[in-house]
């Protein structure tokens, strides 16, 4: 199995980036559920992309948090 990013254009005319998952044949067999980004134009999903790359070099890694459940 193999697996890449990709723009998913919805019905309502929006766009979203998800991951794709071929088989070893190279068929598609899934995608993610939820967006990785999401946008009307896949500008702006390149402008959170961009975000993302900033925000990156921007702040060091933190640890996983814990919640306290409500």
């Amino acid at each position: 199995m193999t697996w890449h990013y990709q723009i998913l254009k919805y019905k309502d005319g929006s766009f979203g980036l998800h991951e794709i998952y071929y088989d070893d044949d190279d068929k598609l067999i899934g995608h993610t559920e939820k967006p990785v980004s999401v946008g009307d134009t896949v500008e702006e999903i390149l402008e959170d992309l961009e975000m993302m790359v900033v925000d990156i070099e921007r702040f060091k890694p933190i640890d996983e948090p814990e919640y306290e459940e409500s």
